[in-house]
Parts: structure tokens; C-alpha cells; sequence
């Protein structure tokens, strides 16, 4: 049986919430981020966490790029033995997307922030890979959600660079009603300037 099962819901947040200290966020400074649409992004930073330990040969690495509005820290009670990913025998990278939580983003940019793609968010993963933490190969990418489309997009850029892609309740298609439910949100805040509504109020 699970922990989140023996604990119950609050008792697991409280317990992923004391977890999250223990594995605290880090900053990967990338510099300038350069884009799809040929836009950049200065002092782009990417956020990410750790869990578990490298093997010697370096092949037991899993990177897990984060869920629309999802941070790392979401992700550190789905982490361990007898959970999604065993980190005694991995060793797991979570990194916030680009919007998503410490990395950059429109709410932690002064003044103009470009769009961006799930292609953009998956080559600033893989800059903070190769870059940052000298990573040669991945075991794997696994993703839910935006994290599993993109790991579709890995599986497109960088096929040589993986072994396995995991897409949990991802598609390499946007559906319609997904769509709809986006472009919803998107003018939700859009609106919130002509009514004063601060924008992080959504992802909240």
C-alpha cells in the first residue's frame, strides 16, 4: 500500500511539503535562451530538484519535466521506493518548465516576456542537462499531462540523446476540447487588466 493511502490526502501534502525542504529547488542560470520564433530571453533561469543517486556509468538518469502550472516540488511525493520512480535505483531530475514555477516566466520578468513553445521548454531541459549538470545520456524523459507532450518533443529533437520516452495522459496533438479549454483560460487573463485582477491569480 502506498503512502498516500495509509497517510490520507492532507497528511501526504503536509509530508510532501516536508520532503520538498529536505530536496531544495535549484537555479540553473542558462544565460540567453534563444527561441523558436527567433524571440530570446535574457537571464533565462530554469528551476530544478534532485532525487537519488548518479551511477558510476551515468546511465540511470530520469528527467521529468513538469505539468502545466506544476512545479518540481509536486512531484516529491510521487517520488521513491514503491512509488512512480524509485529513487534508490534512479537518479531523478525535475525541472519546472519555462512558465512554470522558479524558472522564467512572465510572472518573474520585468517588463516583456516572449511567447513560448513546448519545444523551447524541452531545449532549455536539454541545455540543463548537457550544460549545467554535464549529462551525456538520459535513461529516460517522463512526463504527465504538458510534461508528457513534451516528451514527445524529445522524442522528436533529441532521439539519440534518450532511451525511453513516457507520456502519462500526453498526445502529440492538442484535442479540441483541450484547446478550448486553454484559449478559455488564456482569455480569462487577458481580461484581468481591465478589471485589475492580478494574472497569478489563475494559477493559483
Amino acid at each position: 500500500m502506498r503512502m498516500q493511502s495509509l497517510l490520507g490526502p492532507s497528511m501526504s501534502a503536509v509530508l510532501a511539503t516536508a520532503l520538498a525542504a529536505q530536496t531544495p529547488v535549484r537555479i540553473a542560470d542558462l544565460r540567453q535562451c534563444s527561441l523558436a520564433s527567433g524571440a530570446k530571453i535574457e537571464n533565462c533561469r530554469i528551476g530544478y530538484r534532485t532525487f537519488g543517486q548518479k551511477n558510476t556509468q551515468g546511465t540511470n538518469v530520469i528527467l521529468i519535466p513538469t505539468w502545466l502550472n506544476g512545479t518540481s516540488a509536486d512531484w516529491v511525493g510521487l517520488l521513491g521506493p514503491a512509488q512512480i520512480i524509485d529513487t534508490t535505483h534512479y537518479h531523478v531530475i525535475v525541472a519546472d518548465a519555462l512558465g512554470n514555477g522558479v524558472s522564467s516566466s512572465p510572472s518573474l520578468t520585468s517588463g516583456f516576456f516572449p511567447q513560448i513553445t513546448i519545444g523551447d521548454m524541452v531545449e532549455t531541459h536539454y541545455r540543463l542537462a548537457r550544460e549545467v549538470l554535464g549529462i551525456n545520456h538520459l535513461r529516460a524523459v517522463v512526463g504527465v499531462s504538458m510534461g508528457g507532450i513534451q516528451a514527445f518533443v524529445w522524442a522528436a529533437a533529441h532521439p539519440d540523446f534518450v532511451d525511453r520516452f513516457v507520456s502519462i495522459v500526453g498526445s502529440p496533438e492538442v484535442a479540441r476540447h483541450d484547446k478550448a479549454w486553454l484559449v478559455t483560460i488564456v482569455r480569462m487573463i487577458d481580461a484581468a487588466g481591465t478589471y485589475q485582477i492580478p494574472r497569478d491569480t489563475f494559477g493559483a
